[in-house]
């Protein structure tokens, strides 16, 4: 039944092209002016960095750096302090590439790399600054958007620790590692640069990919003649985050609905970030179901957060 159904569905989608042409091509053009306006700018300079940092070795120092003050809040090990910084500077989906390179590498176990998940893979300060709070008319709610997103992954992490905690002998190793660990720096080559822009464009075009997908899906949804706008919307939101947040800020909603919403859809992600960080994670054994089930929490979580700050005001 399952095969049947995985090659109905794109069977479905090439009939729907081929019956509606016009908002195909117009959701298309959406996905692909996104991806190349908003998305490339914005992350793929950061890939870039990444693979260059990871290139020289940064990690472990970015590590040293901050392992001590955030293994006071998360029961991580020294590597796994890399993840959260990269998802905290990069945003989605490069927490979870960060993670599937350090199971990669055996520097972290699956244990870990799951609990890592539940708070380490969400929405880049400079996506909700840049664009958030400026395709919304945030700007001065900016600090409701920031606590309720963050706020989340931080409850998340303490919610989350006691179905999947890491272990307190690993722990210690990895602590002992974090103290004595003198790994020599590589030295920077320019062949290392050729190698991080290739993978850097090699992730982004398949981001691409995928936003692409997701607007077109989303331009036969919002095509669908219904009264119930929002239910539209919402859903439009749930399959990619960038089209969702941008056709709700135009309905002119109040800050008291269109805050929890938008709020809601940053730390969810979105099914479009979902299938990206499902690549990445492709044959590392993370489970996906657990993963889908945080990031729901995180947007549960989030959406309280923003109503509850806005009842306080």
């Amino acid at each position: 039944m399952q095969k049947i159904i995985l090659r109905l569905i794109p069977l479905c989608l090439i009939a729907l092209a081929v019956l509606f042409p016009q908002i195909t091509l117009k959701g298309a053009g959406t996905g692909l002016n996104l991806w190349l306006f908003t998305l490339v700018p914005t992350l793929l300079p950061f890939l870039i960095f990444t693979n260059i940092l990871i290139a020289i070795q940064g990690d472990l120092w970015l590590s040293r750096l901050l392992y001590r003050p955030l293994k006071k809040l998360f029961p991580v090990s020294f590597p796994g302090t890399y993840a959260i910084c990269i998802g905290m500077l990069c945003g989605y989906p490069m927490g979870a590439k960060a993670v599937a390179d350090l199971l990669n590498d055996r520097k972290i176990s699956l244990q870990e790399g799951q609990y890592l998940l539940c708070f380490c893979n969400y929405p880049s300060p400079m996506f909700l600054a840049g664009y958030v709070c400026q395709v919304c008319g945030l700007q001065e709610h900016s600090w409701i958007l920031f606590s309720a997103v963050y706020g989340s992954l931080l409850l998340s992490g303490q919610l989350f620790r006691l179905f999947t905690p890491v272990g307190r002998s690993e722990r210690r190793q990895y602590d002992s590692v974090s103290a004595v660990s003198d790994a020599p720096t590589e030295r920077f080559r320019f062949s290392m640069l050729d190698n991080a822009i290739l993978q850097a464009i090699r992730t982004i075009l398949k981001f691409g990919g995928y936003v692409m997908l997701y607007s077109i899906l989303a331009a036969y949804i919002r095509s669908i003649g219904v009264p119930w706008i929002f239910p539209k919307l919402l859903t439009e939101g749930i399959l990619e985050i960038t089209n969702g947040i941008s056709d709700i800020a135009l309905q002119g909603l109040p800050v008291s609905l269109m805050l929890p919403v938008v709020c809601f859809l940053s730390a969810f992600g979105g099914l479009s970030t979902f299938s990206q960080t499902a690549s990445v994670l492709s044959g590392s054994g993370i489970s996906l179901g657990r993963y889908f089930f945080a990031k729901l929490t995180n947007g549960i979580l989030a959406f309280a957060i923003a109503v509850l700050l806005l009842q306080i005001l």
